[in-house]
């Protein structure tokens, strides 16, 4: 449905967003053959072509006087998004025309400047996004490294941390207002949800250690 409302614009972006979930499955490495054939085969099929008059020149009733016609052609790009190395380098690697690796941010600064980035394109009021890229880089990079200096974050994962960092303290501040206890300053409830938030993570992932091994 949303290939066919694309295609019928002139020009066109569809972006979709972890598309390794979207094709997921019960098949050869978690994928859905079926999904995984309908996705080959809608990226495949171009958009539909309009003569000069509008009407589409495509299907089966298209007659053979309509190819002496001008058109008017239909540009429509893909753009998908996946956090799974092995997704974008090897089971959906063929699928797409080019692949690009976003690599994982392994310093303050560049964690930083992505919250920055990341707040004002969102719409998102941030105090300060100074100990908050602190804190995630001590949590995913230094502690997850453990030392060796090759760890890292991936950008997905620090968005998502900043909306709920967000959302999470905007809710606190909301309470806070309607006790009538007056607090403008966002900053330490934006740190101390974005520690809560980061505790529940690790918790979670320890939690699933003891199950099974991560590789």
């Amino acid at each position: 449905e949303r290939f066919a409302e694309a295609g019928a614009m002139h020009n066109s972006l569809l972006v979709l967003d972890d598309v390794d979930q979207i094709c997921a499955g019960s098949g050869p490495q978690g994928y859905s053959s079926i999904m995984l054939a309908t996705l080959r085969a809608l990226l495949r099929s171009p958009p539909a072509t309009e003569s000069a008059g509008g009407k589409s020149d495509s299907g089966p009733n298209a007659s053979s006087s309509d190819s002496c016609k001008q058109r008017k052609g239909k540009t429509l790009r893909v753009l998908a998004a996946t956090s799974r190395t092995n997704a974008a380098c090897a089971t959906l690697f063929e699928l797409f025309d080019e692949t690009l690796v976003v690599p994982l941010l392994t310093d303050v600064v560049s964690i930083q400047t992505l919250l920055l980035d990341g707040a004002n394109t969102l719409g998102l009021v941030v105090a300060n996004v100074e100990p908050l890229a602190n804190m995630i880089f001590d949590a995913l990079v230094v502690k997850k490294d453990g030392g060796n200096g090759d760890g890292g974050v991936g950008c997905k994962t620090v968005l998502r941390l900043l909306e709920r960092t967000v959302a999470m303290a905007g809710n606190a501040n909301t309470k806070i207002i309607n006790s009538e206890s007056k607090s403008d300053d966002l900053e330490p409830l934006q740190v101390k949800a974005l520690k809560n938030i980061l505790e529940d993570m690790m918790g979670d992932e320890q939690a699933s250690n003891l199950v099974c091994d991560i590789f």
